[in-house]
């Protein structure tokens, strides 16, 4: 069973670094992570690091059941992925799942159901590390893609593999 450890906060705070308010930022308004755009009435220049690790125990962590998953690093690598680019995190979780297994065992519908959820129990027990490469793959994928998609987001594309291989 995951748990939303020290580490796991450690690293997204420095992921996430302080307050942002770019342009090329589709959350719009950003500290910690948080964006405006998901919590259009708080007041993002002064949200504490103590109110921003709470929102993403409750918000991410709880809410999308990850202390179901065995495994903590694959926990953490969805984690991170949700503050990153929400529910498409999962959809990349469930075809890595799929790709691992070599056959279309889950639907790709975004949602971290039970059957999800055994599937990534199972392949982690196989093979913890070739799950996370393929998942790293599957974001390194969704990445390039909405950059191919959305020229404004091109800049951010660097920034954003390198938070998958660093």
């Amino acid at each position: 069973m995951a748990e939303f450890s020290q580490q796991i906060k450690d690293d997204i705070i420095e992921k996430e670094k302080g307050y942002v308010n770019s342009v090329n930022d589709r959350g719009g308004e950003t500290k910690y992570g948080i964006s405006k755009r998901q919590y259009p009435t708080l007041d993002i220049k002064n949200l504490s690091k103590e109110n921003a690790l709470t929102i993403y125990q409750t918000d991410y962590w709880e809410k999308y059941n990850l202390p179901r998953i065995n495994s903590q690093l694959i926990a953490s690598v969805i984690f991170d992925m949700l503050v990153n680019m929400g529910s498409n995190a999962i959809r990349c979780a469930q075809r890595a799942v799929n790709h691992c297994e070599y056959a279309m065992v889950l639907k790709i519908d975004g949602v971290l159901g039970n059957l999800t959820i055994e599937e990534i129990n199972s392949v982690t027990i196989k093979n913890e590390t070739w799950l996370k490469d393929r998942i790293d793959l599957e974001r390194i994928i969704f990445y390039t893609s909405l950059a191919n998609r959305d020229p404004s987001q091109r800049t951010n594309l660097r920034g954003w593999i390198n938070r998958v291989i660093l």
